[in-house]
Parts: structure tokens; C-alpha cells; sequence
């Protein structure tokens, strides 16, 4: 799989026909957000992926 520079893989599993990556991507420095997406297991193909947005450092 590729993709932006900036986005690390931390953890993979498989589950049946799916491989599932988390990650992280950064959005500015040394700020991340959650990263997961699902392949097939077979090929490697990307089925779906989602990005889980932490809220903005300007709101907290």
C-alpha cells in the first residue's frame, strides 16, 4: 500500500477476508489523526478506508 509520506501504520490484523490497518496521519506538525482501512485479504486491495479526527488543538 502507498500513500501520503506522512501516514505510519501501528498496528495490523487479519480478520476472515479482511486485512484491517491502523494508523496515523499527520495533519501538522506533531498533530495526528486515527487512520484505519480494510483490504482484501486476498489481493490487497483497499475496500474502504475512514479517518477518526481528533478535535482541533485551537477547540480543546
Amino acid at each position: 500500500m502507498t500513500g501520503d509520506p506522512n501516514t505510519k501504520a501501528l498496528a495490523v490484523t487479519v480478520a476472515g477476508p479482511f486485512v484491517i490497518v491502523v494508523g496515523a496521519i499527520e495533519v501538522s506538525p506533531g498533530w495526528h489523526d486515527l487512520k484505519v482501512w480494510w483490504l482484501a485479504a486476498e489481493d490487497g486491495k483497499l475496500l474502504h478506508e475512514t479517518t477518526f479526527a481528533a478535535p482541533s488543538p485551537k477547540t480543546r
